[in-house]
């Protein structure tokens, strides 16, 4: 299992493989509020092309 920390709107995972599928869920918590998991959000690694 994989975790970002950061008080950024995006996370970046390096080291995922091309062509494996993910599943994803958010939980966004701070001093004001602690949320559930959001559903799954399933999604492929695909090739970074320039």
């Amino acid at each position: 299992m994989l975790y970002c920390h950061s008080n950024a709107s995006s996370c970046i995972f390096e080291g995922l493989k091309c062509g494996d599928i993910f599943n994803f869920s958010v939980k966004a918590s701070n001093s004001n509020c602690n949320t559930s998991f959001s559903p799954p959000l399933t999604a492929g690694a695909g090739k970074f092309k320039n």
